[in-house]
């Protein structure tokens, strides 16, 4: 992360807010990991002594948990960035949203991180106009479907199955429901009826 910091502070003199979230979300996400070494390593991850690397798994092991570190910084700076429909607009236009819900489709996405991007989710239904964009644009409940199908009996609180359900009736209950109907073409009930919701 620290690369990226300073990556972020020398890159120019101003800021436009609105780029802020999809700069660090391609930084994050889209950019490869260095191997440990800062600003003056510059490699990028290999594997074997013959690559470059130390050959002891080192390497891999480092750029996964600087990866990881920078996966949770990123869905903290979102959580604590989101507080109005400004903000949530900004997100939206940027297409922000749908690489962070790609993140948990990764089975070693984790668990810290996961339920960061949960967290992201339920304060988006607080909102003003957040529950409508997340099922209309995002396609959030298909998103929830299948997370119900891959969760873990052990699991608690958010990343549950009923923490999920808890949060597709969240949507629900605070979205613009004739919006959502008419977006749905009348099948939103069946759609709730997965998670044993009613219209």
């Amino acid at each position: 992360m620290y690369e990226q910091v300073c990556r972020f502070h020398t890159r120019a003199p101003k800021w436009d807010v609105q780029r802020l979230a999809s700069w660090w979300v391609h930084q994050i996400l889209y950019t490869p990991a260095p191997i440990s070494g800062g600003l003056l390593g510059g490699k990028h991850v290999r594997g074997t002594a013959q690559d470059g690397g130390s050959g002891d798994g080192s390497d891999v092991k480092n750029a996964k948990s600087e990866h990881h570190a920078g996966l949770l910084f990123l869905v903290n700076y979102i959580f604590a960035s989101m507080r109005t429909p400004m903000d949530l607009d900004i997100l939206r236009q940027r297409g922000t949203f749908e690489p962070l819900l790609a993140i948990a489709a990764d089975p070693y996405c984790p668990q810290d991180v996961y339920e960061g991007l949960l967290k992201i989710l339920w304060r988006v239904t607080g909102i003003e106009g957040g529950s409508t964009t997340l099922i209309t644009r995002t396609g959030v409940l298909a998103w929830v479907g299948a997370r119900i199908d891959l969760a873990k009996k052990e699991e608690s609180g958010l990343a549950s199955v009923q923490g999920l359900k808890a949060l597709v009736g969240r949507l629900w209950q605070t979205c613009d429901k004739q919006r959502v109907g008419e977006w749905s073409k009348g099948t939103i009930g069946d759609v709730l009826g997965q998670f044993d919701l009613q219209v």
